[in-house]
């Protein structure tokens, strides 16, 4: 893949979705450095190129760089706001380091993801789980119920709704 993804750079070298690819081949393939050079030349070329941001990310987060896999995204402004991947993508980060208001600014994020797109399950996931951890049973449940909405054969997700019902 990353031979193939070489050879079409050469072709386009302006195509920022190209090297955002690259990137996630390097990425992949555990070549760190490579990933990271292919993402910000993504960057470079496209500075909206919201999938090599959350590329990025994700290669930090797995150097285990949670504070530089949250910095990726300060300088996209209001781009950020209306990318519901991207809002996830910070969200989950925010939940997972888990400091001073970080749980706060996670809610933030996935709140206005789903505003973007209601029926984002992986969102709503995370704000039931955000709200049993708040203590907001209530609130959990009503997230659960919209993920078992949109996927009624998952039991894990009626498994924790029975769970938290007392049932």
């Amino acid at each position: 893949a990353i031979d193939s993804l070489r050879k079409a750079i050469d072709l386009e070298p302006t195509n920022a979705t190209l090297y955002t690819q690259l990137g996630n081949a390097y990425l992949f393939a555990k070549k760190m450095e490579d990933a990271e050079q292919a993402y910000r030349q993504a960057i470079a070329l496209k500075p909206d190129a919201m999938d090599a941001y959350i590329g990025m990310s994700v290669l930090f987060e797995n150097q285990e760089k949670i504070t530089d896999a949250i910095a990726v995204f300060a300088n996209i402004g209001p781009q950020l706001n209306d990318h519901p991947d991207s809002l996830y993508q910070v969200g989950r980060l925010f939940y997972n380091r888990n400091a001073k208001d970080d749980v706060d600014r996670a809610e933030k994020l996935w709140l206005r993801a789903v505003e973007v797109q209601p029926d984002f399950g992986n969102v709503l996931y995370s704000l039931a789980l955000l709200y049993d951890k708040k203590g907001n049973r209530a609130e959990a449940i009503k997230y659960m119920e919209k993920v078992q909405a949109l996927h009624p054969d998952n039991q894990d997700v009626a498994k924790v709704l029975k769970t938290w019902r007392g049932r």
